[in-house]
């Protein structure tokens, strides 16, 4: 990832009864990315105890927990505003369901860091062979 600028990176990952997948969803963000915030958007599994383990051993996430499920919209609108607290000058919303690949975050926010773009926005309906790995549900 080239960050020529040194510009300050956040993820934001709405969660909801993702504890499948939420470890391997954090633990393959780039270590480039300053910032992961992780908003536990009231889980009825242990996804909440996942990120916090998670977080006694990587100082870069930041969990914010909904006391009412508020859906991907309102977990979307906290993490923003956490971002915007950490100063962040990137943010990029990543699921937490694993079905986002935190290989294409380069890809993704080049444009932004050339000044060429001031939003991107990934696909991953594009690819015929990802879109057959999903599940139908």
């Amino acid at each position: 990832m080239t960050n020529s600028e040194n510009l300050k990176i956040s993820v934001v990952i709405p969660c909801y009864n993702v504890s499948k997948h939420i470890e391997d969803v954090i633990n393959g963000i780039p270590a480039e990315i300053n910032y992961i915030i992780a908003v536990n958007d009231k889980s009825t599994d242990n996804t909440f105890s996942i990120l916090e383990q998670l977080a006694e051993s990587n100082n870069k996430i930041y969990i914010v927990h909904h006391q009412t499920n508020q859906g991907v919209g309102g977990a979307m609108i906290s993490g923003y505003k956490k971002s915007l607290e950490l100063g962040a000058d990137i943010t990029i919303k990543m699921d937490g369901d694993g079905q986002m690949d935190a290989a294409n975050i380069a890809k993704l926010i080049q444009p932004l860091i050339e000044g060429k773009a001031d939003f991107s926005k990934g696909n991953r309906f594009r690819d015929l062979r990802a879109l057959l790995a999903m599940p139908p549900v």
